[in-house]
């Protein structure tokens, strides 16, 4: 479903977050290269983890979101282009 959603949007994986309240559902996000960001309790692999969806704002996670692909770009990990804007899936 992430991959689809992402294609359908014309956009790479590494541009996009998407939002899942199950851990297979953040493990298919991670598994998409996708900016994974957990709701509620029990996901411990997701990127950033909100007690609900009213905590989220799209400032907080552009920001989030940029400082991950900084992260992943110290450690020599490859990422979408860095003039890509991010896109939530």
């Amino acid at each position: 479903m992430f991959f689809r959603a992402a294609e359908m949007l014309g956009l790479p994986f590494e541009n996009c977050a998407a939002v899942e309240d199950a851990a297979v559902g953040i493990e298919a996000i991670r598994a998409a290269r996708m900016f994974a960001v957990g709701i509620g309790p029990g996901l411990p692999d997701a990127d950033w983890i909100l007690e609900s969806t009213a905590e989220l704002e799209y400032t907080s996670l552009l920001e989030r979101f940029r400082s991950h692909h900084a992260r992943l770009r110290n450690d020599g990990l490859p990422t979408a282009a860095s003039g890509e804007a991010a896109s939530a899936v």
